[in-house]
C-alpha cells in the first residue's frame, strides 16, 4: 500500500499473508502457528490456500503447518 509491504492482514477470523520468499512465508506460519497453539487454537489446513504470483518460472511451493 503506497509502495509498502503489509506482511498480515486479518478480518474476523481470516488471515491473509504475504512474503516475497517461500521462506518468509513459513516464517510468518510458524509464528501464527505458535500463536495460535498459545490460545489453544487451530489452523483448519483444509480452508488453507496458497496463492503464487510470480512472472518468473513456477515451482512447486511447500508450507508446513504443524
Amino acid at each position: 500500500m503506497g509502495g509498502v509491504l503489509i506482511p498480515a492482514i486479518g478480518f474476523a477470523d481470516d488471515q491473509a499473508m504475504v512474503s516475497h520468499t517461500v521462506r518468509g512465508l513459513q516464517v510468518i506460519m510458524d509464528a501464527l502457528q505458535n500463536t495460535s497453539e498459545k490460545y489453544n487454537m487451530r489452523i483448519n489446513t483444509k480452508k488453507t490456500k496458497i496463492m503464487r504470483m510470480s512472472t518468473v518460472e513456477e515451482r512447486t511451493m511447500k508450507i508446513t503447518v504443524n
